[in-house]
């Protein structure tokens, strides 16, 4: 059965009902990558030795890329589980262009791994907080309840 079955009901949500937001959640994690490894590179490219920030650079890049990739799959599936996919996917991806590089990247393995770990709980964390703002969501997808003000 290819379904996510939402709260009590029988009726499930189809899997093209959740990847393709998550797909679009990850174009736009790319498209906002792009324009931050531009703006970054402009940045440290103006101070007096680019060398020192590089990394830090294209950490931040990639970091504010999967908090992203959480938050608009989030806001286009209208689900949490969206958005979490979305991470998902952009993690695959950042692994395996991992690979590519033939000097190893820019972590030694273990910080290299927590980074990864930690680029995903952002887009978790992204995901959780376009779930909590509202909007527009698919009838009956469980929703995160708002917590009240004293």
């Amino acid at each position: 059965m290819n379904t996510v079955l939402r709260n009590d009901r029988d009726e499930g949500v189809g899997a093209a009902e959740l990847f393709i937001p998550a797909l679009f959640g990850v174009g736009v994690a790319a498209a906002v990558s792009v324009l931050l490894i531009f703006a970054v590179g402009a940045a440290v490219y103006a101070t007096a030795d680019p060398n020192k920030l590089v990394t830090a650079g294209s950490l931040l890049t990639a970091a504010a890329a999967s908090f992203t990739a959480g938050f608009v799959g989030a806001r286009r599936g209208h689900s949490l589980l969206c958005g979490v996919i979305s991470g998902a996917f952009l993690a695959v991806i950042l692994f395996a262009a991992s690979f590519i590089t033939s000097g190893g990247g820019a972590l030694p393995a273990p910080y290299s791994y927590l980074f990864r770990a930690g680029a995903f709980a952002l887009s978790v964390l992204g995901a959780f907080l376009a779930s909590r703002l509202g909007g527009r969501r698919m009838p009956g997808a469980p929703r995160v309840p708002k917590i009240k003000k004293r």
